[in-house]
């Protein structure tokens, strides 16, 4: 249990610390250092499976970051790399710091509600996961509307969009898909 809660709060930082820096760092900038993390990632990623010993190595030294079904594919940590910088680059600024704070905040609310109240089940997910990730979702982008240009409707169809992402379950981690899902979203309502 506390490994897991470790592991949660583990996510929720590290989901936060790019689009928090995004508020004071220009984005050109933040997407090269933000790729040459995720190139070193990719590449720690490619040397798991090469070279099987690293596995239990690395899972001694940071249990927080690998969980045991982690041990055959990428991390969660790997994905939410790939996703900041894909979100970084491809959307507007504020665009891309909103998605990312869905999938930092959204994503462990889900989990925790899921697991702890969860009752109204659909495969792996709960009716309530996906309720409580869509109002920390809405929470958060309200906030961020009063600091942004974004609109109230552009940011409830993104949390919609994210919330209904985690709760799916897609064979891709939701790391990746959660911001990616509520970027292009809000980018579409903008347009």
């Amino acid at each position: 249990m506390q490994k897991k809660m470790l592991r949660r709060l583990w996510h929720v930082l590290g989901g936060l610390f790019f689009p928090t820096l995004a508020f004071f760092v220009p984005q050109t900038p933040l997407v090269i250092a933000l790729g040459a993390l995720t190139a070193i990632a990719v590449s720690i990623e490619i040397a798991r499976f090469s070279f099987p010993q690293i596995n239990p190595w690395l899972a001694k030294r940071i249990p927080v970051a690998l969980k045991e079904k982690e041990a055959f594919r990428p991390t969660g940590a790997t994905y939410l790399l790939i996703g900041s910088l894909i979100s970084l680059w491809v959307f507007q600024k504020e665009i891309a710091i909103t998605a990312l704070y869905f999938s930092a905040l959204g994503d462990p609310a889900a989990a925790f509600v899921g697991e702890s109240m969860g009752r109204l089940r659909f495969r792996k997910k709960s009716l309530e996961g996906f309720a409580a990730c869509f109002v920390v979702c809405i929470v958060v982008g309200f906030l961020l509307t009063l600091y942004t240009h974004l609109s109230l409707p552009a940011v409830a169809l993104a949390a919609l969009a994210a919330s209904a992402i985690e709760f799916l379950s897609l064979p891709t981690d939701d790391n990746l898909t959660m911001p990616l899902a509520a970027g292009l979203m809000m980018t579409l309502v903008r347009f």
